[in-house]
């Protein structure tokens, strides 16, 4: 169905063709199949929706999340390190020791060799 609402518009600017898709709002609500996000997003839009213009501020929200992702990823990952590191400390002084026995990989990830 989303075909049906699209249109193919092409322009001359300054020397250069230019191209764009829209999609047509009122068209594309005519439509039966949308999710209910989805259809109040489009009673949002204007009445003929850029494409190109709407992907760009989805990928760019999506880029931002990403990042905001990942910067508060490193930041778990840091906190459960040091947690670790200071376990690590607690459990060699209630032993005695400097430093834990080390472990093979094989071992510590429960592969045994016959």
């Amino acid at each position: 169905m989303l075909h049906v609402g699209l249109v193919h518009e092409t322009k001359f600017r300054k020397g250069c063709v230019v191209g764009r898709v829209v999609m047509r709002r009122d068209v594309a609500l005519k439509w039966d199949g949308w999710e209910s996000v989805a259809t109040r997003w489009l009673e949002q839009q204007p009445a003929e929706v850029d494409l190109l213009e709407t992907v760009e501020a989805y990928v760019a929200k999506i880029a931002a999340f990403q990042t905001w992702y990942t910067d508060e990823r490193e930041k778990v990952d840091w906190r459960e390190l040091r947690y670790a590191e200071q376990l690590r400390r607690a459990v060699l002084a209630l032993r005695g020791q400097d430093e834990l026995p080390q472990v093979s990989e094989s071992h510590a990830y429960g592969i045994h060799q016959s």
